[in-house]
């Protein structure tokens, strides 16, 4: 009769701000008797090279082999793993990006009986939060020892959420934009109205950007948008645009060029994260509700 493995849980995270940049991970893992927690960082990375590493690292810390509960937010990882991988073998890796990592995380993978779960991201998962929480402090050390002269002073145990939204009526040229913000326990709502020829995108910038202004000490925040545009050209566009002089990669000059500037200073003394979230989620529908408020769409 087999010796039955011991079990173990293990929640990962990574991320870079801005993504690819700097990077961090993190993993905790819980045995029976004891929690062990794992971090790292590094100065160029991807979200996904991140992620991949805490699960490597967190796999590679086991002493013998385990039972293992291992969760996750990020679905490139879960997926690749449990669906991708064999294809990616059979094709002998070709053309799979992050391939050093995967091959990594596979031969550990095969030394375990892992059972792998996706949680949602920043869901008030108290392990998944706190995987998070390390990720984003090795964030800081990097861009500290970057640097120091700049350093941020250390950033609060709760992380801020702020959900942003922007509405424009085109026909009647009017529009509006809520934040609803989560700071240390306490919700605080923003709003405003802009009555002249704008769009949703300018007024998403400006939620975002005026809410950001309102956190007076470094703070690690996740913003939540239903805003495409924003997200991604905070997250993926904008290094970019900066490098180019503002203008496209079809060297047209970049639209909202103000705003963006406007943002990018916001941002500078905090750790910002960039989530795309529809607004069936409830903070988010309180957002979108502070963006018509004052509006009378109808009339």
């Amino acid at each position: 009769m087999s010796e039955r493995k011991p079990h173990v849980t293990i929640y990962t995270d990574g991320g870079c701000a801005p993504n690819p940049e700097i990077g961090g991970y993190g993993a905790v893992l819980i045995f029976d008797d004891r929690q062990e927690e794992l971090s790292g960082g590094n100065p160029e990375s991807t979200n996904n090279r991140m992620e991949l590493t805490a699960a490597i690292v967190a796999l590679k810390a086991l002493d013998q082999p385990h039972t293992i509960d291992l969760y996750t937010d990020s679905s490139y990882l879960k997926n690749g793993i449990t669906r991708w991988i064999d294809d990616w073998i059979r094709r002998n890796w070709r053309n799979v990006k992050n391939a050093d990592l995967w091959q990594q995380l596979y031969v550990e993978t095969e030394k375990h009986d892992i059972t792998w779960h996706r949680v949602r991201g920043h869901a008030d998962n108290r392990w998944n939060e706190r995987a998070h929480q390390l990720a984003s402090v090795e964030i800081r050390k990097v861009r500290s020892d970057a640097d120091t002269a700049n350093a941020p002073n250390e950033l609060p145990d709760t992380p801020v959420k702020i959900y942003i939204c922007g509405r424009y009526n085109y026909k009647k040229e009017i529009g509006g934009w809520g934040a609803f913000i989560i700071e240390n326990g306490r919700e605080r709502e923003l709003s405003g109205v802009i009555e002249r020829k704008t769009s949703s995108n300018q007024l998403s910038l400006i939620a975002a950007t005026t809410a950001l202004n309102t956190i007076q000490s470094p703070a690690e925040i996740t913003v939540f948008t239903d805003n495409e545009y924003l997200q991604k050209g905070i997250s993926q566009w904008v290094k970019g645009w900066i490098k180019n002089n503002w203008q496209t990669s079809t060297r047209k000059p970049v639209k909202n060029r103000e705003l963006w500037e406007e943002l990018i200073a916001a941002s500078e003394k905090h750790t910002v994260y960039w989530e795309y979230e529809s607004r069936s989620d409830s903070p988010h529908l309180q957002a979108a509700k502070l963006a018509v408020k004052d509006i009378k769409w109808y009339q």
